[in-house]
């Protein structure tokens, strides 16, 4: 019968230094697994159109621009596609800037203010000051990159008096 003295159990230093080198380097091969290169992510944004070469302009109008009524799929920050058979993807890695209600308000009162030529052009809600001489309501019944990258749009923007109701009326691009 053999019987082990402490001082055999013990582990020595050089073990020590053995498992602190496999800890270490099971370490840094976690890690490099999460520097992957993750994919880039498009961001967009909606723009304005240059004023109108014309003389008819009005300073002066008011105009609220809003509210706005999107489809569900429009309420996100990703780009909606539309593939084959109706089906509708969301990509994941391009996007709106800020969301897309709020950049479309964006967009279409700096419009309205370069065509009109006129500074009292605010988005809705708004705390302006002054009363409104129109109001342009937006309601986007379909909006989505198709297949060959084209955008697809179907709204009704009727610019009423503020509390007036709108008749229907629709574009599709």
């Amino acid at each position: 019968m053999m019987i082990r003295s402490e001082l055999e159990s013990a582990p020595t230093p050089g073990s020590r230094q053995a498992v602190a080198l496999v800890l270490l380097l099971v370490g840094l091969l976690g890690v490099a697994g999460c520097l992957g290169r993750s994919p880039t992510v498009r961001l967009f944004t909606l723009g304005t159109l240059a004023p109108l070469e014309t003389e008819s302009r009005a300073p002066n109008m008011a105009v609220l621009v809003g509210p706005v009524r999107l489809p569900a799929y429009l309420e996100r920050p990703q780009i909606a596609r539309l593939k084959r058979f109706g089906e509708i993807r969301l990509d994941e890695f391009t996007r709106w800037v800020g969301g897309f209600e709020k950049n479309l308000i964006r967009a279409v009162e700096g419009g309205v203010r370069n065509q009109l030529g006129s500074d009292r052009v605010v988005g809705y809600p708004s705390g302006a000051p002054f009363p409104f001489d129109r109001q342009i309501r937006i309601h986007v019944d379909e909006m989505i990159v198709d297949a060959e990258n084209n955008l697809r749009t179907r709204n009704r923007s009727p610019l009423v008096a503020p509390g007036q109701e709108a008749a229907a009326s629709s574009t599709m691009t």
